[in-house]
């Protein structure tokens, strides 16, 4: 069981954009301020 599921939360997800002189990412944020921070990357740089 997921932790997700084990405490009954429902989590939102919010799309952030993050732009530089050389590139821009967009990025899904979900979960807690004051939790553990997890990365994932995949289809890098274009496919989520």
């Amino acid at each position: 069981m997921s932790p997700i599921a084990a405490t009954g939360q429902i989590l939102r997800l919010t799309a952030h954009t993050l732009t530089s002189a050389r590139h821009t990412t967009e990025y899904w944020e979900a979960g807690p301020a004051d939790g553990p921070l997890m990365i994932l990357v995949h289809g890098w740089p274009r496919s989520a």
